[in-house]
């Protein structure tokens, strides 16, 4: 999905964070499990789509697709980022 969602250039990048141990609640099922976490690094023009591609092809009924706003950073590797979203 990372590959994809790059490919399509609805993101300039994506971290893979493998065997992310999660401990959560739901539909009244205590559950421990094993997940990726993947951070999809965008622009604020390409994140609704990014989100909604995601969705249409993640396997989990409400998979967790947060926005982290970004305040700063290196100018050229927003730039890049830009640049590759483009």
């Amino acid at each position: 999905m990372a590959e994809d969602v790059v490919e399509r250039r609805l993101a300039a990048c994506a971290n893979i964070f493998p065997g992310v141990e999660s401990v959560y609640e739901y539909n009244n099922e205590f559950a421990n499990t094993s997940e990726n976490v993947v951070i999809f690094k965008t622009t604020k023009t390409k994140q609704e789509q990014a989100i909604s591609h995601i969705k249409e092809f993640h396997p989990y009924e409400e998979p967790a697709l947060m926005v982290v706003p970004v305040t700063g950073g290196d100018t050229a590797y927003l730039n890049w980022i830009t640049r590759q979203t483009a």
